[in-house]
């Protein structure tokens, strides 16, 4: 008994001794310890892996990481939005026609006219309309037109805007610009137009217009028309 006795405390302090040790060498090791991104999770989560040895990690079955993550309905999403949202853009912002018609009668009869010995002019309202085909405001920058007489040119007329006025989207806009002609004492025109009968004089008359829409891009459109005006107060010969 007293032998059994004297041994016991021995051994309780080998063991005492031995699990002191172990705690050192955790202690240690946990100083040794290195954070670094999971090689399995793609950086959504850290491990603790010590230099000596590897890990081996058990995920459950039912964990979402497992679970398929139809990618390719997100991708197929991503490039549908990014296609509708472009194509959306080039269809409103994309320039379009603005049509110029001219809403003049054949025959304009309102007609100023004064005559010299030299010369004959004579000033008539010139009237138009625009007709936006845009989803965008334009802006008018100037009207220019050029009035032809037998391939001579007899006027000129030229108004700006400066952006004053705009043109709605989808909208028809009419608008108005003075017309002055003047014939010299050698043409036809002069004489043609001295007699007390009523007498109508062709006219070609080139019309530019030129506008911008907000985002800067300036724009122009055209047309060509033939307009008869009376150039004297006469009666008809009947």
């Amino acid at each position: 008994m007293t032998n059994e006795d004297d041994q016991t405390p021995i051994l309780k302090n080998k063991l005492t001794i031995n699990i002191n040790d172990v705690d050192d060498e955790l202690i240690l090791n946990k100083n040794q310890i290195q954070k670094v991104q999971c090689p399995t999770c793609r950086g959504n989560g850290k491990i603790y892996r010590t230099d000596s040895s590897g890990l081996v990690v058990l995920i459950p079955l039912c964990d979402k990481r497992l679970k398929p993550k139809h990618t390719w309905i997100w991708i197929l999403l991503t490039f549908s939005f990014c296609f509708i949202f472009a194509f959306t853009c080039i269809f409103f912002l994309l320039p379009r026609l603005v049509l110029l018609q001219v809403t003049n009668s054949l025959v304009i009869d309102d007609v100023n006219s004064t005559r010299t010995n030299s010369t004959f002019s004579m000033r008539f309202l010139y009237h138009f309309t625009l007709n936006s085909k845009n989803y965008i405001p334009v802006n008018l920058i100037n009207v220019t037109c050029v009035i032809e007489d037998d391939l001579e040119i007899v006027g000129r007329s030229y108004k700006l805007y400066s952006n004053n006025i705009r043109i709605l989207p989808r909208a028809i806009l009419n608008l108005s610009i003075p017309l002055e002609l003047e014939f010299r004492n050698t043409t036809v025109p002069f004489r043609q137009c001295q007699g007390q009968f009523k007498q109508m004089l062709l006219m070609k008359i080139e019309t530019l217009v030129i506008y911008n829409d907000l985002l800067a891009r300036s724009q122009s459109t055209s047309l060509t028309s033939y307009q008869y005006a009376l150039c004297n107060k006469g009666i008809w010969i009947k």
